[in-house]
């Protein structure tokens, strides 16, 4: 009787939403844990409730802002599979669909109350206090997990090692390859991996890229690779949907071309809010003047880093007569433990020219034997390259700017833990620091809302299923 439940699946949400909803977990369970006698008084004195039903109320609130996706209407009284499921509480082994529509009953019908709303009626703290909802939450990530893995193995993308993030993405390119038609790479073992295109059709018709535009610019950047600021590799440029070098390249590239784009894009971007985070202060672009890629104004000398590093993307600007930059630094599915056994070797051998700009205004001094080493590494390193711009006077202002999908968790808890290093830790303090990150996601949807193209549409399909 319940064939006019629709049919639930992954891509109802991305997985950034996904995961809002299963972040709820470790709080509920930590709610579980509060002493009833616990008590809780309103500010002023108003009146006081036990605490435990105050967070739950609250986690009510948020969990119904972040689920009603998946709580659709249907017949649920004649389900009586369904109502005995509930009734037993055995919720282990059940699949999306079950699970869905259990948790619409408890959340939208409230089948405690033996009454029907074809509206449903608000979440009340009352319908997660007997822990239902978290034993439901539980299965469905496991559900979510379970269809992302059938999703991947059909489509070619499943890879074992992967982190939750990179098995998602590199699942959206291999649909997105198979929408358009691409062929991808076979492997010298005849398996297939769907995020990789067929070398010679990806290189000639270079695929990878999102405009005639960006495939052109790509040519001239591969063509002047020798020069001695600017290093773009052509290693896997060409085949490999998944690199956080050609989602740079998509994402800045027209900008890099247009100048006046650039511009009302970066003045855009800096006095909106940026989705949870609040908005980057203090920096006034009056004007880009360059959009560059790999790039480091001095490489290999003793006064700055010292080492190879570059930019991935670096951006010039004129903020009130002052020439400023920004150095971004791009990640997408990776973890910043990707070359690990390589810190060492590169520590040591710029040990000085690092530790001249580590100072202690900016670095707690005891953290620095953290930051020395992975995941903090390559964030430190770029942030040091950074100030050693301003501390040669190269420009009268600037910052870095650490950007990453908000659902690559590896990332998140780098960056948080990074900032702990530092000597002013919260955001309040970014312009004296002179570090920030961001969520691409918030980048790539804030360039389709001011070119608002089919390319811009596809850069959000492509690497963040929107």
């Amino acid at each position: 009787m319940t064939e006019n439940y629709p049919q639930i699946h992954l891509y109802i949400m991305t997985k950034s939403k996904w995961d809002s909803i299963f972040a709820m977990i470790p709080w509920l369970e930590d709610i579980e844990k509060i002493d009833p006698t616990e008590m809780y008084t309103d500010k002023g004195g108003a009146r006081t409730r036990p605490l435990k039903y105050v967070e739950y109320k609250s986690a009510s609130v948020q969990l119904m802002g972040k689920i009603f996706k998946i709580l659709q209407p249907f017949d649920w009284e004649n389900w009586e599979e369904g109502i005995n499921i509930l009734k037993e509480q055995f919720f282990t082994d059940l699949d999306l669909q079950t699970t869905c529509k259990l948790l619409t009953i408890i959340l939208y019908y409230k089948e405690s109350t033996g009454k029907l709303s074809s509206l449903g009626i608000p979440c009340r703290a009352q319908d997660l206090e007997d822990g239902r909802v978290l034993k439901l939450l539980k299965q469905l990530k496991i559900n979510v997990e379970q269809e992302l893995k059938k999703e991947c193995e059909k489509y070619h993308a499943y890879y074992p090692q992967d982190t939750q993030f990179t098995r998602y993405s590199r699942l959206l390119h291999s649909k997105w390859c198979e929408k358009n038609g691409y062929p991808i790479e076979q492997s010298e073992k005849g398996c297939f991996l769907g995020n990789f295109g067929d070398a010679d059709y990806a290189k000639n018709g270079k695929v990878n890229f999102l405009t005639k535009n960006i495939r052109n610019l790509v040519i001239e950047e591969l063509n002047n690779a020798k020069e001695p600021k600017g290093l773009i590799q052509e290693d896997g440029i060409w085949t490999n949907l998944l690199s956080s070098e050609t989602f740079r390249l998509n994402l800045f590239g027209e900008l890099r071309l247009n100048l006046t784009l650039a511009t009302s894009f970066f003045q855009n971007i800096f006095r909106i809010k940026l989705g949870n985070f609040r908005k980057i202060s203090g920096k006034k672009i009056d004007k880009v003047i360059s959009v560059l890629f790999d790039y480091s104004p001095y490489r290999e000398n003793k006064n700055f880093t010292g080492d190879q590093a570059t930019f991935d993307v670096f951006v010039e600007y004129m903020s009130e007569g002052k020439k400023c930059f920004i150095g971004i630094e791009v990640k997408y599915a990776e973890t910043l433990r990707e070359e690990a056994d390589k810190v060492e070797t590169t520590y040591q051998k710029h040990e000085t020219e690092y530790l001249q700009f580590a100072t202690a205004d900016i670095f707690k001094q005891e953290c620095i034997e953290n930051l020395r080493r992975a995941p903090l590494f390559e964030i430190w390193r770029y942030h040091l390259l950074s100030i050693s711009l301003l501390k040669n006077n190269l420009y009268e202002d600037g910052f870095f700017l650490f950007l990453f999908p908000r659902g690559n968790d590896e990332c998140h808890k780098s960056v948080w833990q990074y900032t702990e290093q530092l000597r002013l830790q919260f955001s309040d303090w970014e312009d004296e620091r002179g570090f920030y990150w961001r969520a691409l996601d918030d980048f790539t949807e804030n360039l389709h809302n001011v070119v608002n193209q089919e390319w811009t549409k596809q850069l959000r399909e492509r690497y963040f299923g929107t």
